[in-house]
């Protein structure tokens, strides 16, 4: 695929959040059926398979998801 971003999308959420670490889990999770089934694709293709990594700007969520994950993990 080259160097870049694979898949990079900027639009108006439809759900009102009421701060910055929720609008940005609310628009992970409408993005991430799109960025699986693209993963999907690529693997049909043949594409060498290598971890998919989700880029983030709020520090808050990213920390959130960190621990939620590590939780799941336990």
């Amino acid at each position: 695929m080259g160097i870049g971003a694979t898949i990079n999308v900027s639009k108006k959420l439809g759900v009102n959040t009421v701060s910055s670490t929720e609008t940005e889990i609310v628009s992970t999770g409408e993005k991430f059926p799109k960025c699986t089934w693209f993963r999907y694709f690529r693997e049909a293709q043949g594409s060498l398979m290598k971890e998919d990594i989700l880029m983030q700007d709020n520090q808050n969520c990213v920390l959130l998801q960190k621990t939620i994950r590590i939780q799941i993990e336990r």
